[in-house]
């Protein structure tokens, strides 16, 4: 007997575009030595915040580590709920604050 509770696959809403400078973020991200991205973790969580249209008191200080992390889910969400425009050219201005 066949089970139904098959696993739901979720279809990204990023636009490519958005998806690579989501990436570029995150890999400059990662290579930040960990004062430069402690110092730079307020400037990510603010621009998450933007992105998911919150205060940016509502996403949570969880240190640098995580940081890109609710930053990636912040540009998901936005894309999801249709809010993906000039989100790749924010995204790029955010890359060049993390050089």
């Amino acid at each position: 007997m066949a089970g139904t509770g098959g696993v739901a696959l979720l279809q990204d809403p990023r636009p490519d575009d958005v998806r690579r400078a989501l990436q570029r973020v995150t890999l400059r991200w990662r290579q930040l030595p960990v004062d430069r991205a402690d110092a730079l973790s307020a400037t990510v969580r603010t621009f998450a915040a933007r992105c998911a249209e919150l205060d940016p008191a509502d996403i949570p200080e969880l240190g640098p580590a995580t940081a890109v992390d609710q930053l990636s889910v912040a540009v998901f969400d936005a894309c999801a709920s249709g809010r993906s425009a000039h989100l790749s050219e924010r995204l790029g201005e955010l890359l060049a604050q993390l050089a």
